[in-house]
């Protein structure tokens, strides 16, 4: 059960690493290059947000629904070339300026701030 949640957990980084490698030929510390230290507290907080959902939850379907948004939140957070282009193709108000990668680092700290909140009111 909790190496299935851990690897829902990871899925998303798994993907954004090989799409990020093949097709834009970047390592995992190129894609940290911009906005390190931010994104390793968005890791950081992605991880501990895991961790308090595989502590807390404990119906096992609740559990891999709920694993998966976090990891989804830190790959974007991560991976902003990639997932900004794939994802935000079509928003043009953020091609023409060129804030695809800008606007997918926004949308998974949005994302894992809000993983965050639900969790304090939760408890």
């Amino acid at each position: 059960m909790l190496i299935l949640s851990v690897m829902l957990f990871l899925l998303p980084s798994f993907i954004g690493q090989y799409y990020s490698s093949k097709e834009y030929e970047m390592t995992f510390s190129e894609n940290l290059e911009r906005w390190k230290l931010a994104k390793l507290i968005g890791i950081s907080l992605s991880v501990g947000v895991f961790v308090e959902l595989a502590i807390n939850v404990g119906d096992t379907s609740r559990l891999l629904a709920a694993v998966i948004w976090p990891g989804i939140c830190m790959s974007l957070i991560i991976y902003t070339k990639p997932f900004g282009e794939v994802f935000l193709n079509k928003a043009q108000e953020f091609k023409k300026v060129g804030m695809l990668e800008d606007a997918a680092f926004i949308i998974g700290w949005i994302g894992i701030l809000h993983q965050i909140a639900r969790l304090i009111i939760s408890v």
